[in-house]
């Protein structure tokens, strides 16, 4: 019996897929960059982590009202907020298993869209939880010296705005890791 002829399966492919040496070379660079930020993120959280817990014990050695108290549980909620963001990221930051009957290029697309998922959402798990912290050190300061006002109101504006940036430039490299899997994706299809 004879097969029919296909023409089309006789074109030379226009994709290149990429080796597995590169594929594990662009794996080992991702992972390398993912627990160097995150080594960075988590020096920088505990340093700060240690300078709130000081801040929260020498506020609330001095509440003389409850303005002072809303101050120093300020510090111990933005401790916790920070504690809460080194926690997701340790959970949700890890590699993913070696999976042996996944191709390289699959298993480079899985740990990209891990990645994509935390800097999306760092705006729920990395702002977010500072929010309510800042909040009340802010208030707390108002309450306690009102004329200060333009301070707290300052203060709060300029935290707000760097609490903005930073989830706009998780957004901004979400959207670039978001590119980067779909044209691996378009690799695999393409491959098939």
């Amino acid at each position: 019996m004879n097969t029919p002829y296909d023409p089309w399966m006789d074109q030379p492919s226009t994709v290149a897929r990429p080796s597995f040496d590169d594929l594990r070379r662009r794996r080992d660079e991702l992972d390398r960059r993912t627990r160097r930020r995150n080594a960075v993120e988590l020096i920088a959280g505990g340093a700060a982590s240690v300078f709130l817990l000081v801040m929260c014990a020498l506020s609330l050695a001095r509440v003389d009202d409850p303005a002072d108290l809303v101050r120093a549980l300020g510090f111990a909620a933005l401790r916790l907020g920070l504690l809460v963001s080194a926690a997701y990221v340790f959970f949700n930051g890890r590699r993913a298993e070696q999976d042996m009957a996944r191709t390289g290029l699959d298993h480079l697309v899985r740990g990209l869209r891990r990645e994509h998922r935390l800097l999306r959402l760092a705006w729920f798990w990395y702002v977010g939880p500072m929010i309510p912290g800042f909040v009340m050190i802010y208030v707390g300061t108002y309450l306690a010296q009102p004329e200060m006002w333009a301070f707290a109101a300052i203060a709060g504006g300029l935290t707000a705005l760097f609490l903005i940036w930073v989830a706009t430039i998780n957004l901004s490299a979400a959207r670039r890791v978001g590119d980067e899997i779909q044209r691996l994706e378009q690799l695999e299809g393409a491959g098939r």
